[in-house]
């Protein structure tokens, strides 16, 4: 009887850990990062302020969790759909389109990275932070691969063109959030990427 009871706690367990991580993440997406309380996270889950701290030591410890359960599966997907690209342009494509993608089905999530936050907060998650860093490993893979192909200079500044591309990334994320995501930023995938290759085509 005994280990049926236990077997019974473990799946109320997770299920009690993802909701205070959707709760979280639902008020950081609307609210400043340091306007939400751990009370006001456990209200909105429904549950004892004092179940939360059974998880989280404190709000940065919950914060850490978002973004390690976020960073690691968008950065394997990214690079598992870039590679399929055909060459330079292709790949370039791709990354950009599933980036996109992923901010017009999870608006929560790139509001809650984009806006509520500063790189402050995401350098102390150190996990998310070296899987934000495998993203510009990525993408400075995909232009050193189309080096060795001949259809990217060999003079180009690569890290330089990574911080142009990123930063354009978050500033059109940011942009359509602010803009009521009265579009798919997936539509302009293509326009980017294709802009990003112009620059550093043999």
């Amino acid at each position: 009887m005994n280990g049926n009871t236990n077997k019974g706690k473990r799946p109320y367990r997770r299920d009690t850990q993802k909701r205070i991580l959707q709760s979280a993440l639902e008020l950081f997406s609307i609210q400043d990062f340091h306007n939400v309380t751990l009370r006001k996270i456990a209200h909105r889950a429904s549950i004892a302020p004092s179940q939360v701290y059974k998880y989280f030591k404190n709000k940065d410890d919950l914060f850490i969790a978002l973004c390690n359960l976020y960073n690691k599966p968008i950065t394997e997907d990214a690079r598992a759909y870039a590679i399929k690209g055909k060459d330079t342009p292709g790949k370039l494509r791709r990354l950009t389109w599933h980036l996109f993608t992923f901010a017009d089905n999870n608006v929560d999530v790139v509001t809650f990275a984009y806006v509520s936050t500063t790189y402050r907060y995401w350098w102390q998650a150190k996990e998310s932070f070296k899987e934000a860093r495998e993203s510009i490993k990525l993408f400075i893979n995909i232009l050193l691969d189309g080096q060795i192909k001949g259809d990217v200079r060999t003079d180009v500044n690569l890290r330089l063109v990574s911080q142009f591309y990123f930063g354009t990334i978050r500033y059109m994320i940011v942009d359509w959030l602010h803009d009521g995501c009265k579009y798919k930023l997936s539509s302009l995938a293509d326009e980017v990427a294709d802009n990003i290759y112009l620059m550093i085509k043999k």
